[in-house]
């Protein structure tokens, strides 16, 4: 049995994270397992259309995650991609 790669999304600023979200859906060998951003509303509303829990807390989000999609506002990329690295997780 093939484990799953569990992916966590930090920011959902960007249009394409709902296109990206619909896709791992797809993909047997994927979960989604959560949604952080800084925009309450923005995580919320990505929470409610994948089923996925909101973390008010990156750190907490990135414990359970094996990798990340970032897509936040441009001016947080680096700072997501340098935390989730850091954690060893792929991006």
């Amino acid at each position: 049995m093939v484990e799953k790669v569990r992916i966590g999304f930090l920011g959902v600023a960007h249009f394409h994270a709902d296109s990206y979200a619909q896709s791992l859906k797809t993909i047997p060998q994927a979960e989604l397992v959560g949604v952080f951003d800084r925009d309450k509303g923005l995580a919320h509303e990505f929470s409610q259309k994948f089923s996925v829990p909101t973390y008010d807390d990156m750190e907490k989000l990135l414990k359970i995650c094996d990798a990340v999609v970032i897509t936040s506002e441009n001016a947080l990329h680096h700072e997501y991609a340098v935390k989730a690295a850091e954690e060893g997780k792929h991006i």
